[in-house]
C-alpha cells in the first residue's frame, strides 16, 4: 500500500517544452514581424533546413506570432506558479 502511493504520487505529469524562437522588441511595427514570421517559416521549410535541424533532434512547429504570444503567456504562468510555490530565489 505505502508503495501504491509512492508510484501514484511520482506519477505527476510534467511537460518541459524548450523553444527556439527569434523575438522583436516590443513596439517593434506588425508588418515587420509578419515579414520576419513569414521569412523565417519559409527557410525553415527548406529542406536543407529542416533536415539539418531534425539530424538535431528538433521537432519543427511553426507559428503565428500570436499563436506563440500565447504559449509564452502560458508557459510564463506555469512556471512562474512553480517557482513562487517553491520559493525559488535569484542569487
Amino acid at each position: 500500500m505505502k508503495i501504491n502511493r509512492i508510484v501514484a504520487t511520482a506519477m505527476v505529469a510534467l511537460a518541459l517544452v524548450a523553444h527556439t524562437a527569434a523575438l522583436a522588441p516590443a513596439g517593434t511595427p506588425r508588418e515587420v514581424i509578419a515579414r520576419l514570421n513569414a521569412e523565417i517559416t519559409a527557410a525553415v521549410g527548406t529542406p536543407e533546413l529542416s533536415g539539418r535541424l531534425r539530424s538535431m533532434y528538433f521537432d519543427l512547429i511553426t507559428a503565428t506570432p500570436e499563436a506563440f504570444a500565447d504559449i509564452l503567456r502560458g508557459d510564463l504562468a506555469r512556471w512562474g506558479r512553480v517557482v513562487r510555490e517553491a520559493k525559488v530565489k535569484a542569487d
